[in-house]
């Protein structure tokens, strides 16, 4: 009978290997990956049988799938996994049953999977994320548009170029006609983000306002309900860390140890972590910074600012906001430092947001849009990356 299953899940197929309670090989199967055949699989396993995922796209839906099934699933982190079974011969076979076999021997390293709430703020802010990277890489564009033609000194006097004037101003420069053409691309590329960016704004809106624990975060200067929902996701259940240093640690915004004898390591950079919590934390603490309100984080980062420069006293400073934020939700308590005001302004920019109607999109909508889009089917297959096909 096995004793544990491990899955090697791949986009199409699924390679599980079994083993029984010595650690010997008793079956391995390879079966594409669609909800009927693993729902097969599903039911040819016993409930007391663990099975073992790395997490993925496609593992993490494999998980959850098998999860609704009530098997003993669980999915394992990539990195953890990689330090662990890193080696120069690499096959599904094999790599099922590793899994397998680290399963068996308690050696397998879980990693945290957000419930369905948690889950739905991570891909709506990981969304609006792409979203403003897209915006940031349009305007450069417009940005060296204006430099290659030494128009900088016509736009000298507008902090913003996307602001209305500025951008009456820019559409006015004496550009030739296919720099022209360039950038009405360009200017209809960032009207769309834009429109885009107005719904997810509402989205998030919506969901924050019933957010507790965003309500909360708000009442830290230079966090609105972005930031906070961001962190909340990110997060998750503040009880999965003991100690507010595993969420520093998790965060990454701790130096690496690099301890060895009478060799002790100082200012090492800081370690691997959740990029995406680091980010929002540092933008956090600038969001402090220009909010000029003194609080014990924007002191902490001006006395390291002057010692170790601004890059990373901003990093030392997200730490320090990190094991703030871990006290207040461990203990559902508001900032300490709270400016009462600027947070009842925050709150009410947010009700106000979500307000707004909501346009939901219907099935009839995705069928023109796919309709549209498949009429453009060769454009769209010359205009995939690596595609020199003429």
């Amino acid at each position: 009978m096995p004793d544990c299953i491990g899955m090697d899940v791949h986009a199409k197929t699924c390679t599980w290997t079994a083993i029984d309670s010595s650690g010997k090989s008793i079956q391995r199967k390879t079966l594409p990956t669609n909800r009927k055949a693993l729902e097969k699989f599903a039911k040819s396993v016993a409930p007391r049988v663990k099975i073992g995922i790395e997490a993925s796209t496609a593992g993490l839906a494999v998980f959850r799938l098998l999860r609704d099934l009530n098997l003993d699933v669980h999915l394992g982190s990539p990195r953890r996994l990689k330090a662990i079974t890193d080696s120069d011969v690499k096959t599904d076979k094999k790599d099922s049953a590793d899994l397998a076999h680290l399963l068996q021997m308690n050696y397998f390293p879980d990693c945290y999977v957000p419930p369905p709430n948690i889950e739905r703020i991570r891909q709506l802010v990981r969304h609006r994320m792409r979203l403003g990277q897209s915006m940031a890489a349009a305007k450069n564009q417009v940005y060296a548009l204006v430099t290659k033609n030494l128009f900088q000194s016509q736009m000298d006097g507008y902090s913003d170029w996307f602001g209305k004037k500025a951008l009456a101003e820019l559409v006015k420069l004496p550009f030739n006609e296919d720099e022209r053409k360039v950038l009405r691309s360009i200017l209809e590329q960032v009207n769309v983000l834009a429109k885009e960016e107005e719904r997810m704004e509402l989205d998030l809106a919506k969901l924050g306002e019933n957010i507790a624990e965003v309500r909360l975060l708000m009442t830290i200067p230079g966090i609105d309900f972005y930031s906070a929902l961001a962190i909340i996701g990110e997060i998750g259940d503040v009880h999965r860390y003991p100690s507010k240093g595993h969420l520093c640690s998790d965060a990454g915004v701790v130096p690496k140890s690099d301890n060895s004898g009478e060799h002790i390591s100082k200012h090492r950079r800081v370690k691997r972590g959740n990029n995406i919590l680091k980010y929002f934390l540092c933008n956090s603490v600038q969001g402090m910074i220009s909010s000029r309100r003194q609080t014990s984080v924007t002191k902490f980062y001006k006395k390291k600012a002057k010692q170790i420069g601004e890059g990373k006293a901003k990093v030392a400073a997200a730490r320090k906001l990190a094991a703030i934020i871990w006290r207040m939700l461990t203990d559902n308590t508001p900032y300490v430092e709270e400016d009462p005001e600027l947070t009842g302004r925050k709150v009410v920019r947010m009700e106000r947001i979500a307000k707004s109607e909501i346009k939901t999109t219907t099935d009839d909508e995705l069928i023109n849009l796919a309709s549209e889009l498949g009429s453009k089917e060769a454009l769209l297959k010359r205009m995939a990356p690596g595609d020199d096909s003429q």
